[in-house]
């Protein structure tokens, strides 16, 4: 007996909302088809709606299994309130375009890397400022970026793991003209993130993080500084850094070092009580996080894993701020 197997062509429709305490309702809207073509490829296309609304269109092809050559398009919309230390700064509305050509593939088990160059506009529509928090020089920015990045992961779930890691590490180096930044030499970036679930009964965990930005370079543009808030990376903006204790963006120094531990209990199959602590570093250099600005943050959260997606509420205090906030969130994060 033979078989004949041809791949079927697919069309999927993929819808997502969440609310939470900041942006209050915000919906996700995504669409890929498979196209009948010599070597497997793809389209997609997605569109978040809410306060803060992007679109992404890709196309991509994958000439073997777990191996992938994009192209893509993301264009968003931001309308930010910045703080320095605890403090709010001023507001900032800007539009963001990103152009991408990257290549992926899967080496081995759950390691993922990639490699590509893409262009950056920041379009900078306006900037209200207080005065007595220093003045910033912005306008319409762009780059040209050439990356690395290595993702490994070994969680067991996406939300509330019980075991596994996941590491992400990048390098970028920023021109605007392809080999220079500002008729001098480009300045770059390495960013890392490590967060691990340690079991210690099969109700109870121990969470580790690490995270860490540090930017390489002299005249380091407004829109690349360092910034800091919320409880996962690069929620509002690439360059974010998770911090428990600001649920804003804060601006922070060229390097940044974040450590943060997690206590978590399970009760029942689906209920999560947490204590967290976080501690950050940030100096102009990375021979001065131990001498110069630190912060300290910390929180005690409330989960479930509900039908509807993650529903968890946090408390949180920071010593920059003195402030305690609450922040609630129900569906997965985008």
């Amino acid at each position: 007996m033979n078989y004949t197997v041809n791949k079927k062509q697919e069309h999927r429709i993929n819808i997502g909302i969440r609310f939470d305490s900041e942006e209050i309702a915000s919906l996700l809207l995504n669409f890929r088809s498979t196209l009948k073509t010599n070597l497997p490829s793809f389209v997609t296309a997605t569109a978040r709606l809410g306060k803060r609304y992007a679109a992404k269109l890709a196309y991509g092809i994958e000439p073997s299994p777990l191996t992938s050559l994009g192209l893509s398009y993301v264009f968003q919309y931001n309308d930010i309130d910045y703080y320095q230390m605890g403090k709010r700064s001023f507001n900032s509305t800007f539009r963001y375009h990103k152009g991408e050509i990257a290549y992926h593939n899967v080496w081995l088990r759950n390691v993922r890397f990639g490699l590509g160059i893409c262009y950056e506009l920041y379009d900078y529509e306006k900037l209200l400022h207080d005065v007595e928090q220093g003045t910033f020089n912005v306008g319409t920015e762009h780059f040209f970026n050439y990356f690395a990045n290595l993702h490994y992961e070994s969680y067991d779930k996406a939300y509330f793991p019980s075991k596994g890691i996941r590491f992400n590490g990048s390098y970028t180096l920023y021109t605007d003209n392809f080999t220079e930044y500002n008729d001098d030499t480009p300045f770059s970036c390495i960013s890392g993130a490590f967060e691990g679930v340690v079991p210690v009964t099969n109700r109870f965990s121990i969470l580790p993080g690490i995270y860490g930005r540090f930017l390489i370079g002299n005249d380091i543009p407004f829109a690349k500084r360092n910034i800091m808030g919320g409880d996962i990376m690069n929620h509002y903006l690439p360059e974010q850094l998770p911090f428990i204790g600001a649920t804003h963006v804060e601006l922070m120094n060229n390097s940044l070092l974040i450590g943060s531990i997690k206590l978590r209990q399970r009760m029942g199959n689906i209920h999560y009580l947490s204590l967290i602590g976080n501690y950050a570093l940030s100096s102009n250099h990375i021979k001065g996080l131990l001498n110069e600005q630190n912060m300290f943050g910390c929180g005690i959260s409330y989960g479930m894993d509900s039908m509807f997606g993650p529903l968890e509420a946090t408390l949180s205090y920071a010593n920059h701020s003195n402030k305690v906030k609450l922040y609630i969130n129900l569906g997965y994060k985008f």
